[in-house]
């Protein structure tokens, strides 16, 4: 459907087309990371913002505390009921041999993610630097919505 009119109801108020750049936290202390892969990119429509990113270390340590993404474009949401919650699409991450899911979890008014996993059988849980990223050698790629 083509806009007609030129109103307030009808325009765009804000696009904006860009890059990124992810990197690896931890909520207690931030590791010591030599990137193997780092870029995004995001595509922000009105309070709406996509971001496809892919983030992998060669090497890490030092982390303490829950696996972060960071770096997003924009600050989420201040309203808690906008959190965003989505899948990772890939994944090279060290983690016992049981089957797993890996989601980011947003939160408010912050420019990163926290990292989730699923265990087949079990709950959600944050996984943490010391013993969850033990392997030097992690990757995540996906794609993410969240507003502002």
């Amino acid at each position: 459907t083509a806009i007609t009119a030129n109103t307030a109801a009808n325009v765009l108020d804000d696009y904006e087309e860009g890059t990124w750049t992810p990197t690896f936290l931890g909520s207690g202390t931030n590791p010591t990371v030599t990137y193997a892969a780092q870029s995004g990119i995001y595509t922000k429509v009105g309070n709406l913002v996509t971001c496809t990113f892919v983030v992998g270390t060669s090497a890490n340590s030092g982390g303490v505390g829950n696996i972060r993404i960071a770096g997003l474009p924009f600050a989420q949401s201040s309203n808690a009921a906008n959190r965003s919650y989505s899948c990772i699409n890939s994944y090279n991450y060290v983690q016992g041999t049981d089957g797993m899911q890996l989601s980011l979890e947003g939160n408010t008014s912050v420019t990163y993610w926290n990292l989730l996993q699923s265990r087949t059988g079990g709950s959600w849980f944050n996984p943490v630097w010391q013993t969850n990223a033990t392997s030097g050698q992690i990757y995540f790629s996906g794609t993410v919505q969240y507003q502002v």
